[in-house]
């Protein structure tokens, strides 16, 4: 029997739940440009519930669909993976279930448009498994039939309700008590010895940068593509690199490179040196390499093989598993799991600053330890913060970094906001 596709929900309820604060994905034609407004959102009379609890829902394309982030509260863990624009959704038996208020589902007439469902990249899983999803307007959706094949979805027509009970063989125990923010490292890219030949650095025997007065400047568009970033030489002479979450756009005359996280700008930095603009690359200190990379130099100087030096940049992943949306679910703090391959890279930097003009950096309230059975050969350290203070009246903005390059950023709201 087919399941009735209709659903609930007001816009006011996107608004109010728990979420993440990501821009989600709807399941959209790669040539629609990103953002495009692909279908619309309609409140239902419709309802929906996991484990008989009811959950907030709302009808797309005539499809009772969900929150993915809500389901944080049904007992599953839900993580954003920005570095791979995805979310996975697992199911956790033994998480505690704290389900959402639904009386907002007569505030408006059923059938009323509450907003579009929006083109974008982002894709969903369920236990590793891939399946549909929408962006509404900041937010995911998932549609509950297109969870039938990971556990029971009965349709009640006298009830008009939706159910869905899921399925302990596509669950994780080990998720059910995530912290907020996980970092991972990945991999690390080597590059070396690039060694010092009068006024020339060389790599595996090729030219490979400069020496300018006796600073070594190193070629920023090569060793972009050999980090895996696609670059971009604009016919202004300027310079954009980006690895699909971070870009930096290098402008000649500017103290800094621009910096973006997701499409979004963000903070730069100024630079160590100026950089020396070549044809169609541009050269930069080795200290600002470390700040547009993340990478760490090793160096080795011999009399008889001259000055050489070795560069080894990370790649990290950082998974959301519910980092707070607001203040209120910072009143214990935040902790943040992150596994390192022993000391040979430093620790990305936990921030948390005010969000408007003078803002205050406040990463001295993040402490470091080691601790914990290692994953995957790598060390497990714990990145534990206070409570913030006196933050009622301003937004404020929690980022973690590796060198100056973002790993991840999320606007923490003002209670009330």
């Amino acid at each position: 029997m087919k399941i009735k596709k209709l659903w609930p929900l007001v816009a006011i309820l996107l608004a109010v739940s728990a979420s993440i604060s990501w821009t989600p994905h709807a399941q959209a034609d790669t040539e629609v440009p990103i953002g495009t407004p692909i279908g619309t959102v309609l409140t239902t009379d419709i309802k929906a519930d996991i484990h008989g609890e009811v959950i907030p829902s709302m009808n797309i394309d005539g499809y009772t669909a969900i929150a993915a982030e809500d389901l944080r509260r049904y007992g599953f863990d839900v993580a954003w993976i920005p570095k791979y624009r995805r979310v996975e959704i697992t199911y956790t038996p033994g998480k505690p279930i704290s389900p959402l208020e639904d009386s907002l589902r007569d505030a408006v007439s059923i059938g009323e448009k509450i907003g579009d469902v929006l083109s974008t990249d982002i894709r969903v899983y369920y236990f590793g498994q891939p399946i549909p999803s929408y962006n509404i307007e900041g937010r995911t959706a998932i549609s509950l039939n297109d969870l039938s094949s990971f556990g029971q979805v009965e349709w009640k027509e006298q009830d008009r309700k939706l159910s869905y009970i899921p399925s302990v063989k596509f669950s994780h125990d080990s998720l059910k008590d995530a912290p907020p923010l996980v970092v991972r490292l990945t991999n690390a890219k080597g590059l070396g010895p690039i060694s010092v030949t009068g006024s020339d650095l060389r790599l595996d025997g090729a030219a490979f940068g400069r020496v300018v007065g006796d600073d070594p400047m190193l070629p920023v568009r090569q060793l972009a593509e050999k980090l895996g970033y696609e670059t971009e030489w604009r016919h202004d002479g300027s310079l954009v690199i980006d690895d699909g979450t971070s870009r930096f756009h290098i402008i000649n005359g500017l103290s800094g490179p621009m910096q973006y996280w997701l499409g979004g700008e963000a903070e730069g930095f100024d630079w160590y040196r100026s950089p020396v603009i070549g044809s169609e690359e541009i050269f930069i200190h080795e200290q600002d390499v470390r700040s547009l990379f993340g990478c760490t130099t090793e160096s080795v100087d011999s009399s008889n093989e001259g000055i050489s030096f070795s560069l080894s940049c990370a790649g990290y992943q950082v998974e959301d598993h519910g980092v707070p949306q607001t203040f209120s679910g910072l009143k214990n703090g935040l902790q943040t799991v992150t596994y390192l391959g022993g000391n040979k890279f430093p620790a990305p930097e936990l921030q948390l600053y005010n969000a408007g003009e003078g803002r205050s950096l406040r990463s001295n309230l993040f402490h470091i330890s080691e601790g914990g059975a290692a994953e995957g050969g790598y060390a497990k350290y714990t990145l534990a913060s206070e409570a913030p203070n006196d933050t009622t009246d301003n937004n404020m903005v929690l980022q973690l970094t590796d060198g100056h390059k973002i790993l991840y950023k999320k606007v923490i709201f003002a209670d009330g906001e």
